[in-house]
């Protein structure tokens, strides 16, 4: 092929899709790429410090809002998100967190103390007082 002035139209789109394709990288001093990286260095830690001081202030709000439930034997609880009909008749508190419940359906099984809360229908009803209404006449 010979390499004259007119041929170069032929050469145009293989000479475009090299120029495309390559890895293109700015021309950089040593001392501009330097100040660059710590920069991004610096960037870098902060977010880092930013990410622990978020977990740190989540478990902080997470623990507070926790509540500590504690059962006795011969209490009544409600199970959450149970298919028995409650209320349920604690048997036995093991210790981390365990609790033996009763129901005459059901019987004696284990369950988790995150799934009881406690059954207060029979302190409000205690609570409950009669107030007669006079006739608005």
């Amino acid at each position: 092929m010979s390499r004259s002035r007119k041929d170069w139209s032929s050469k145009l789109d293989d000479a475009l899709w090299s120029y495309c394709t390559a890895y293109k990288t700015s021309i950089v001093t040593g001392e501009k790429k330097k100040f660059q990286l710590q920069k991004l260095e610096e960037l870098w830690l902060d977010a880092i410090e930013n990410s622990r001081t978020y977990k740190e202030r989540t478990k902080i709000w997470h623990d507070k809002h926790i509540l500590c439930r504690e059962f006795q034997v011969g209490e009544l609880v409600l199970l959450f998100n149970s298919r028995w009909p409650g209320p349920f008749r604690v048997t036995k508190v093991y210790p981390y967190g365990t609790v033996e419940i009763w129901n005459e359906e059901r019987g004696l099984f284990n369950v988790n103390d995150q799934h009881l809360k406690h059954y207060l229908a029979d302190e409000r009803l205690e609570k409950q007082t009669n107030i007669t209404l006079l006739d608005p006449t």
